[in-house]
């Protein structure tokens, strides 16, 4: 188990984490940049396919970085991410308008600033928990808050980036985004460090290569885990594609470009707050499945209802989505050995990625076809498919050893 090399205040630590976790959220773009590559003239289908291609590119780094951040440094594998989505954020800006194929491409680098912060963001936490008196018992909870308060963050974000986006222009909101993921990077510099054992001297090519192959022979030694890990990557390619195709699917029901944004907005605080009120349940894989099954209805009726109902059924898949990080996160950082939880935690974000190059495109083409209503049932089935396959196996009955 690491143990920090200092001894820096909890309270100080985590409050330095908490403002990097609201910083790192504040994505101004997060609710509008599909609208932006509307605007620009890409079409629907472009949309998916550069969005296929941003999960190819975290589909091959989502394990490596994981690997990277539990051997060279939680603090450093998001530091890092931080500067690049800083740097892309007005790469894509700037190279978007008629240019597909250079925005496809930065769309898929911007991929990197997500897989060297996801499972190094949940690690560091777990470590900054083992500081605390209740210890790591007191995770779900302290992860809750994380998710809430990214949450809220992005709430804030979306509403505040689609009225600069029309007030203003659509520099402003990809301007400020940059700003807000630099400015983060000194708060999560100032976190302790962990003391690790150290690696052999044989290079670190060779130390995250035989790291990545470890963290992968770690979930498949553990059938439990690894159905676990299957149904988080089939939840992610749900709960994802709901989310990202809101901005187009609530524009086609009637909404203009603020109104869509401040719905998802208003519809991240319902998460937030879903988030932050999880880690109360009793029977965590039991929650789980049950906020699974609403969800999965829900998302069917975002396609399928008219309007207003749409809108609400929105807000409902909001709640089912923010509960549902929480439990499955809490879930798999119990079933992680220590030395290699971040890349445990990104395994899932791999496979989700995996999805996502299928579907996320197939989604945009089949949309103008068939239909709303087709699609996002089609989602809804899949996820109860995931959950009734997951329970199948041993990932909702007992931990293997």
């Amino acid at each position: 188990m690491p143990i920090p090399t200092q001894s820096p205040r909890p309270a100080r630590a985590l409050r330095a984490f908490y403002i990097f976790v609201g910083l790192r959220w504040f994505r101004l773009t997060g609710a509008l940049w599909i609208l932006f590559l509307l605007h620009v003239g890409w079409t629907l289908w472009q949309v998916g396919v550069a969005e296929a291609l941003y999960h190819a590119v975290s589909f091959l780094s989502d394990i490596p970085t994981g690997a990277f951040a539990d051997r060279i440094g939680r603090r450093v594998s998001v530091a890092t991410g931080l500067a690049l989505a800083a740097f892309m954020d007005l790469a894509l800006f700037l190279l978007a308008p008629g240019h597909v194929l250079l925005g496809s491409l930065v769309m898929g680098a911007t991929s990197l600033s997500w897989t060297f912060i996801g499972g190094a963001d949940a690690a560091l936490l777990h470590s900054l928990s083992e500081m605390l008196p209740e210890g790591s018992a007191g995770y779900a909870r302290l992860y809750g808050r994380m998710d809430a308060l990214g949450l809220i963050s992005g709430a804030l974000a979306a509403a505040l980036g689609g009225w600069l986006a029309v007030s203003s222009g659509w520099l402003w909101p990809y301007a400020g985004e940059a700003v807000a993921m630099a400015l983060a990077i000194p708060f999560v510099l100032s976190l302790p460090k962990v003391s690790r054992p150290r690696a052999r001297p044989t290079g670190h090519a060779r130390v995250l290569v035989r790291q990545v192959i470890d963290t992968i022979r770690v979930v498949k030694e553990r059938p439990g885990l690894l159905a676990l890990v299957l149904f988080g990557a089939v939840l992610g390619v749900v709960a994802t594609s709901n989310h990202l195709y809101a901005q187009s699917t609530l524009t086609a029901k009637g909404l203009g470009i603020f109104g869509a944004t401040a719905i998802i907005g208003g519809a991240d605080l319902l998460s937030a707050a879903a988030s932050a009120g999880s880690y109360r349940f009793r029977g965590r894989l039991r929650a789980l499945a049950v906020m699974a099954i609403v969800l999965a209805l829900s998302v069917s009726g975002v396609g399928a209802l008219p309007s207003l109902l749409a809108v609400a059924a929105y807000a409902v898949t909001a709640v089912g989505s923010g509960a549902t990080d929480v439990l499955l996160v809490t879930e798999l950082n119990e079933w992680a050995p220590e030395k290699y939880r971040a890349g445990v935690l990104s395994i899932p974000s791999s496979l989700f990625s995996l999805g996502m190059i299928v579907a996320f495109p197939l989604e945009g083409w089949l949309m103008p076809r068939t239909g709303l209503g087709p699609v996002y049932a089609g989602l809804g089935l899949l996820l109860m498919l995931s959950l009734a396959a997951a329970f199948r196996g041993t990932a909702f009955r007992t931990r293997s050893a």
